[in-house]
């Protein structure tokens, strides 16, 4: 009888160990799925506040929300089993710090064009590579308006439009976050 009775507290001993273990395991899980989540759904809200119009000062403080959501689960052990996920949550990360570069200049130079020997005009280009297509584009679009224009000191094709390159950089974000979307449902 003492045997049966060391034998079933052993039993119930191991089970408990197991069971504590598989529950710490499962938090763990837990943990890196909420925290995956949350930063997916930072950006999210950073993107649904872009698209109803922000201004700087509040796309700033959103951006700084999003990132910390994002910079918790890319520090997490769970960002490190979903690679395609925390990859693809960077670069829209990324993309939302891009805007932030591109309208920090358009304020600090008054709207002005990106110039070619400024290093944000070559790092666009370089990222965006769409981006010299659509900008010669709205230079043509402003030449045929006005054929004067293209004589002012004020026509400058090869610099960067803030505008527009904030828009490109938007869709890439957008783009970005949708492909994030679609792996953390998976």
């Amino acid at each position: 009888m003492k045997k049966i009775l060391l034998l079933l507290a052993m039993v119930i001993v191991v089970s408990m160990v197991s069971l504590s273990c598989q529950v710490g395991s499962d938090s763990k899980k837990n943990a890196d799925d909420k925290a995956e989540k949350e930063a997916v759904r930072a950006l999210q809200k950073l993107q649904a506040r872009v698209e109803v119009g922000i201004s700087y000062r509040d796309y700033t403080s959103a951006l700084g929300d999003a990132k910390s959501e994002v910079n918790l689960f890319l520090q997490s052990p769970g960002a490190k089993k979903r690679l395609e996920l925390s990859m693809a949550i960077e670069k829209a990360m990324r993309h939302y710090q891009t805007v932030t570069d591109v309208w920090k200049w358009k304020i600090d130079k008054h709207d002005s064009t990106i110039p070619v020997d400024y290093w944000l005009w070559e790092f666009l280009l370089k990222t965006y590579p769409n981006l010299k297509e659509e900008n010669s584009r709205w230079w043509d679009k402003l030449k045929e308006r006005d054929p004067a224009f293209s004589n002012s000191r004020s026509y400058k094709p090869d610099e960067i439009i803030p505008d527009l390159a904030m828009q490109i950089v938007l869709k890439e974000a957008s783009k970005e976050l949708g492909e994030a979307t679609k792996l953390l449902s998976q």
